[in-house]
């Protein structure tokens, strides 16, 4: 009877603890705070030098890649400036799952440009709350065109046989 006694007062000791801590843990309140990520932007410029004229492929974007294939960052922009001091933009450049992709353009002035990336600060809504990722630019980097073309890399024949 003792022993059965002592059971009993361990199995009440222990469902009232259960009990006491299941009810802290629900009125417990949950925080869901804004979190801050500092970005961090690429730019490549390939090929570099180029022939004026010649296509080049600015690869941009942010170290940070989405969860969904589907998702990418957007409004992405690219500042160039030409060898004589004027100014394009290319803007609404929308990235990949990767968060980076690929920009083509052709100069047509020989010189130095210079090209720099600019990511815009964006907030992203996820099961823990929202997340701000900071606006961002890279330094300025410098994209060589001169006279003579650039040759690419050369193709290669298909098989003729299995």
């Amino acid at each position: 009877m003792n022993k059965l006694n002592k059971k009993t007062k361990l199995s009440t000791i222990s469902i009232i603890l259960m009990l006491t801590v299941s009810a802290l843990l629900i009125a417990l309140p949950t925080a869901t705070a804004q979190a801050q990520n500092q970005t961090y932007p690429f730019l490549g410029i390939s090929p570099n030098p180029v022939g004026v004229n010649q296509q080049v492929l600015f690869h941009l974007g942010i170290s940070a890649q989405r969860t969904n294939v589907a998702q990418g960052w957007e409004g992405l922009s690219l500042t160039i400036i030409d060898p004589q001091g004027h100014t394009s933009t290319i803007e609404d450049i929308r990235t990949d799952s990767t968060g980076g992709t690929g920009v083509q353009y052709i100069p047509t002035i020989i010189g130095t440009y210079q090209v720099q990336a600019h990511f815009p600060e964006q907030t992203v809504s996820g099961f823990g709350g929202d997340t701000t990722y900071l606006a961002s630019s890279t330094e300025f980097v410098d994209l060589v065109v001169q006279q003579d073309p650039i040759e690419f890399y050369p193709d290669h024949a298909l098989p003729t046989e299995y």
